[in-house]
C-alpha cells in the first residue's frame, strides 16, 4: 500500500453512544438538505411523485426508493422476493421471462450491501400491458413493508434499454473523537496518485489500486464523512474497502449506519 498509514485510533462505544449525530438516529434529524438533498420519503404514501406523469401508457418504468430502518438488513434476494410479492399483491401487469423458472421482467441497477441503508436506488421493472407511471407508482407504495419506501417513477422509452450506474454517494457520520484524524486521513489519500490494497478475487488477494474509484471525498466540522464512488461495467470499489483503507471502520463496528444516498446512471 502507498500513501500514508491507515489512521486507527481507539473508539470508546460510550463516545459512539453519546454522539448526537449517531447514524442510528433518523437521519432528517441531523443530515442538512445542502449535504445530502434527497432524504427518505415520508410514509404517507398518497404523496408519490412520477417524473412524467402525462407518459400514460407505457410498457417499462424506472422506480426510485429508499430502504432504510430494520429492513437494512435483509439481503438482495430478499428485496427481490419481497418486491415480486408486492406486485403479485398489487395485481401489477408485470412481463415474465420465458422457460420452465419464469421470472419477472424486474432489473435492479446495483446490489446494496447488507447493513447498508439506501435513499434513491433504482429498479427497472417491464409490463405487459401500458401502465401509467403514477397510478403503478402509489400501487407499488401501498404493498411496501415498513421501511421500503417507493418515491418516482419515470417512463423509460426504449424496452431494450437497462439501467447503468456509473456513480454511488455514501454518507457515514463520525464520532468527534476521530473528525480530526479522519480529515487528516481523507485529505492523505486523496493527495495520492495511485492507493493499493490487496483485493480478494476468488481464492487468492490481487493488488488493486483504489485511487481511481475515489471520485471525491470530505468530512465536515460536524463529523459528516461524504464520498462518490465510480461504477465500471468490471466493478468498483467497495465502501467498506476505503473505510477500511482509511482507517474510519470503527464507527462502522460501533453502530453507525452507513447510507447510499444516491445511484447516478449513465444517460
Amino acid at each position: 500500500m502507498t500513501g500514508d498509514p491507515p489512521v486507527h485510533v481507539p473508539l470508546d462505544p460510550a463516545e459512539v453512544a453519546a454522539s448526537s449525530r449517531s447514524l442510528l438516529l433518523d437521519p432528517a434529524d441531523f443530515i442538512e438538505p445542502a449535504s445530502i438533498s434527497t432524504p427518505c420519503a415520508p410514509r404517507n404514501r398518497s404523496n408519490g411523485v412520477a417524473r412524467n406523469p402525462s407518459a400514460a401508457g407505457v410498457l417499462k418504468l424506472r422506480f426510485r426508493f429508499s430502504k432504510t430502518g430494520n429492513l437494512r438488513f435483509i439481503g438482495h434476494h430478499d428485496l427481490m422476493r419481497t418486491l415480486e410479492r408486492m406486485i403479485r399483491r398489487g395485481a401489477l401487469p408485470v412481463a415474465s421471462s420465458q422457460g420452465f423458472n419464469p421470472r419477472f421482467k424486474v432489473v435492479f441497477a446495483l446490489a446494496l450491501g447488507l447493513g447498508i441503508e439506501a435513499r434513491r436506488e433504482v429498479v427497472e421493472i417491464e409490463f405487459t400491458d401500458p401502465v401509467d407511471p403514477l397510478t403503478t407508482l402509489k400501487a407499488l407504495a401501498a404493498q411496501a413493508p415498513e421501511g421500503l419506501d417507493f418515491i418516482e417513477a419515470e417512463a423509460v422509452v426504449d424496452r431494450r434499454a437497462t439501467c447503468r450506474p456509473i456513480v454511488a454517494s455514501y454518507a457515514l457520520v463520525i464520532p468527534q473523537p476521530l473528525v480530526v484524524e479522519a480529515r487528516r486521513a481523507v485529505a492523505a489519500f486523496l493527495a495520492q496518485d495511485q492507493f493499493v490494497i490487496e483485493k480478494r478475487r476468488g481464492d487468492r488477494d490481487v493488488p488493486f489500486d483504489l485511487r481511481p474509484f475515489v471520485l471525491d471525498a470530505n468530512v465536515d466540522d460536524e463529523g459528516l464523512f461524504v464520498f462518490r464512488l465510480k461504477i465500471e461495467p468490471g466493478g468498483s470499489a467497495r465502501p467498506d474497502e476505503l473505510l477500511t483503507a482509511l482507517g474510519l471502520r470503527d464507527p462502522l463496528d460501533h453502530g453507525a449506519v452507513l447510507i447510499r444516498t444516491d445511484l447516478e446512471l449513465a444517460p
